[in-house]
Order: structure tokens, then C-alpha cells, then sequence
């Protein structure tokens, strides 16, 4: 969704849109200057405090990202990317 529709929408809830007299305190967030892919990208390229890469301690330590993909993709997002993070090979 568009940050600005998204923060629009956000802005226009009502005490009665919920049967709870209550609008939430937050939201998932459903916006973002980001899409999927490129947040994942930032993510695994960030840095622990010591400088280490996300994506290098994930295959350091044999773990396995599985990602749920979540809502139907929009029609800007027609193709599937699948990232796939290996671990190097165990030596004997």
C-alpha cells in the first residue's frame, strides 16, 4: 500500500469503526518507503555490533530464513523472488 494512502487511512479511524470503542494504539505496519525485497536486502546486510553480517551468522550457525509470504501480492509485485541463504559446506 502507499505510505501516504496507508497514513491517511490511519488518520481517519473513528471510535465507532471498531466494536470496541477503542482505536488501536498501532498497527502492522502496511506502509514503507520499502517494499519486501528491499527491506529483506537491508536486513540481511546490516551488521551485528561486532560488524558481522546478518545473512554471514545465519549461514554461519546452519540456520535456515523461511519467510511466509504473506497477502496476495499487488499487481506491481507479479513475479516471485525466492532467496535461498546456504550454508558453506561442513569440513570433516
Amino acid at each position: 500500500m502507499e505510505s501516504q494512502r496507508y497514513k491517511t487511512w490511519l488518520s481517519s479511524q473513528k471510535f465507532a469503526d471498531y466494536r470496541t470503542g477503542k482505536v488501536p494504539a498501532c498497527f502492522y505496519p502496511y506502509d514503507g518507503e520499502l517494499n519486501a525485497e528491499q527491506w529483506l536486502t537491508v536486513f540481511l546486510e546490516s551488521q551485528d555490533s561486532v560488524g558481522e553480517r546478518i545473512s554471514d551468522i545465519l549461514c554461519k550457525e546452519g540456520l535456515t530464513l523461511c519467510i511466509e509470504p504473506g497477502r496476495k501480492p499487488g499487481k506491481s509485485e507479479r513475479h516471485k523472488r525466492i532467496l535461498s541463504i546456504s550454508s558453506p559446506p561442513s569440513h570433516r
